[in-house]
C-alpha cells in the first residue's frame, strides 16, 4: 500500500490554530469540573494513599513511588502532590490536559492513516476530515468518567501513550532517512511501555502494531498474515507451556478467587459482556446524561437464551468483525477501526474478573470507531450542506451535554444520588449516598439511604457496617446505633 497523500492539505500554522483553538474549547468544556471533589477511589489511592505524598522531587523517591502497579500513573499523582497537595483542582487539570493531547495525537495519527489509501481507491478524506473526527471524540460525553473521575486518569494516560505509540510507528513506516526511522521506532516502543505501566489493558499494543502494518503496508496480504499468525501460534504455545511447566509463577487460583465478591460466574461474565458492548456503542452515538451511570446495575445473561439479548448481541457483533474483514482491502481504514474497537475492549470484557460495566472503558477504543463511522458517511454523504448541518448538531449536542453531565461530576454527594436514582435495585450506589451524607455528619439521612441499600439482595458487605471510617462521624449516633441493633439481630449469622 503506497502513501497517497491528499491533494488538499491545510497549511502547518493553520493546523496548530485549529488545534490549540480546540484545545481551548475542550478545556472550557470540563471547566466546571475544577472544583470536582475526590470520590470513591480517589480516596483510597490519593488522599489516604500515604505512598504517593511526594515532598522531594529526586529519583530515588520517584522510584519508590513507582514500586507499585501502574507505576507510571501512580508517578502523575505524587508530582501533583509534590506541587499543590491534594488541591484537587490541579489534578482535574493534568486530566483535562491528558485529554486533550490525547486528542492531538489522534488528530496526527488519523491523518497519516488516511494518506496510506491503496493505489487503486478513488476515496481521498477531505482535508478537515482528521480534525472534525477528533472534535467529536472529545467532546463526547461519555469520556466525562475518563476525563473527570480524577483516578481514571489511568486510562486516559494509558490511551495517551498508546495513540501516541501508534503515531511514532505509522511515522517511522513513511520515514525517508534510516535515523528519524530508528528514533521512532524507539519511542514507539517508549511509549507502549509508558502505556503499559500506567494501565494492563495496552497488552494489545503489539497486536494493533501488526494488525496496522497488514492492513496499511502489506495490502491485507495473507501470505504475510499466515507467517506472522504462525510467528504468534508458536509465542503463544511456548507460554502455555511454559506457564504448565512453572504453574507456582502464577499466582494460585487467580481467576477463580477474583470472582468471589461478585455475584455472577466466569461463564456468565463471558455470556454478559457482549450485551455491555452494545451498550457502550450505543452510549458512544446518543450519549444522553440520562444514559450515563456511574455504577450501572446490569443483568446478569445466565445462557445464550436469557435473556434472548444474549445470542443477538453475539451475532451482532460477529457480523461487525466479518463484514470488517471482508472489506478491509475495499475500506481499510473502517475496516480497522471496527476491529480496534472491538479488539481494546477483549481485556476488560472478557474472563477477569471485573464489574461488568464502566463506561471508562470506551475510551481507548472509541479513538478510532467516531473516525471510522465519520469516513463511512462522508463517502456515502455527496451533500457538503448536509454533512456539516450533522456535524454542527452533533457537536452542538455532545457539548452541552458534557457540560450538564460534568455539573454531577462536580459533587461526590451528587454523582452519588444520580448512580443511586439509576440504579435503584443495586446495593452499592445507595450505600455510596449514605457515606456521602455520614462524612457530612447528617446521621438522618446517611442512615435512610443505608437502609435502602442493606434492603437489597445484592447488599454482601456487613463488614463496612462496622469498620468502614466513611461512617465513622455518624456511628456514634442515636440513628445509626438503632440501625445497626436491628441489622445485627436480623443478621446474625452475617456478623
Amino acid at each position: 500500500m503506497k502513501s497517497a497523500q491528499n491533494s488538499e492539505i491545510i497549511p502547518h500554522s493553520h493546523e496548530w490554530i485549529l488545534l490549540f483553538l480546540l484545545s481551548i474549547f475542550t478545556f472550557l468544556l470540563y471547566s466546571n469540573t475544577l472544583q470536582g471533589e475526590f470520590l470513591l477511589d480517589d480516596l483510597r489511592l490519593i488522599p489516604r494513599n500515604p505512598q504517593i505524598q511526594l515532598t522531594e522531587l529526586s529519583l530515588s523517591n520517584l522510584l519508590k513511588v513507582a514500586s507499585t502497579t501502574r507505576p507510571v500513573a501512580m508517578v502523575s499523582f505524587a508530582i501533583n502532590y509534590y506541587f499543590h497537595q491534594y488541591n484537587v483542582t490541579g489534578y482535574h487539570v493534568v486530566n483535562i490536559l491528558i485529554h486533550i493531547f490525547s486528542g492531538i495525537a489522534l488528530y496526527f495519527f488519523i491523518k497519516i492513516t488516511l494518506a496510506l489509501q491503496p493505489s487503486t481507491s478513488s476515496y481521498r478524506a477531505g482535508k478537515y476530515l482528521p480534525f472534525i473526527a477528533v472534535l467529536l471524540w472529545l467532546v463526547n460525553p461519555l469520556h466525562t468518567q475518563s476525563v473527570s473521575y480524577i483516578i481514571q486518569r489511568m486510562n486516559s494516560l494509558s490511551a495517551f501513550f498508546y495513540i501516541c505509540s501508534m503515531l511514532c510507528y505509522a511515522k517511522a513506516r513513511i520515514a525517508a532517512k534510516i535515523l528519524p526511522k530508528i528514533i521512532l521506532f524507539f519511542l514507539c516502543a517508549c511509549s507502549g511501555f509508558l502505556a503499559l505501566g500506567t494501565k494492563e489493558n495496552a497488552a494489545m499494543l503489539p497486536f494493533f502494531i501488526i494488525l496496522y502494518e497488514w492492513f496499511f503496508f502489506q495490502n491485507c496480504a495473507w501470505k504475510w498474515a499466515k507467517k506472522i499468525l504462525l510467528y504468534s501460534a508458536v509465542v503463544l504455545i511456548g507460554a502455555v507451556v511454559f506457564f504448565y511447566l512453572y504453574s507456582n509463577i502464577l499466582p494460585t487460583g487467580i481467576i477463580k478467587k477474583g470472582y468471589e465478591p461478585y455475584s455472577f460466574t466466569l461463564g456468565q461474565r463471558l455470556l454478559t459482556e457482549p450485551r455491555v458492548i452494545i451498550l457502550y456503542l450505543g452510549l458512544l452515538f446518543f450519549p444522553h446524561p440520562s444514559r450515563l451511570n456511574l455504577d450501572y446495575d446490569f443483568s446478569v445473561s445466565t445462557s445464550l437464551i436469557h435473556p434472548p439479548t444474549t445470542i443477538a448481541a453475539i451475532i451482532i457483533i460477529l457480523l461487525f468483525i466479518i463484514t470488517a474483514g471482508y472489506a478491509s482491502r475495499k475500506f481499510p481504514f473502517p475496516a480497522f477501526c471496527v476491529f480496534w474497537f472491538f479488539g481494546n475492549l477483549i481485556i476488560e470484557s472478557s474472563f477477569i474478573p471485573l464489574d461488568l460495566v464502566f463506561e471508562h472503558r470506551t475510551y481507548l477504543p472509541s479513538m478510532l470507531l467516531i473516525p471510522g463511522v465519520i469516513v463511512m458517511l462522508d463517502r456515502g454523504c455527496r451533500n457538503m450542506k448536509l454533512k456539516a448541518a450533522m456535524v454542527i448538531i452533533a457537536v452542538a449536542c455532545c457539548s452541552i451535554w458534557t457540560v450538564e453531565r460534568n455539573e454531577v461530576w462536580n459533587s461526590a454527594l451528587d454523582m452519588m444520588v444520580d448512580s443511586a436514582e439509576k440504579s435503584p435495585a443495586k446495593a452499592r450506589p445507595a450505600y455510596n449516598v449514605a457515606c456521602e451524607f455520614a462524612k457530612q455528619g447528617n446521621a438522618e439521612k446517611a442512615v435512610y439511604w443505608l437502609k435502602r441499600s442493606v434492603s437489597q439482595k445484592s447488599f454482601n458487605r456487613w463488614d463496612l457496617l462496622k469498620y468502614d471510617q466513611d461512617l465513622q462521624k455518624i456511628r456514634h449516633t442515636k440513628e445509626f446505633q438503632i440501625f445497626y441493633q436491628k441489622i445485627v439481630h436480623k443478621n446474625k449469622n452475617k456478623y
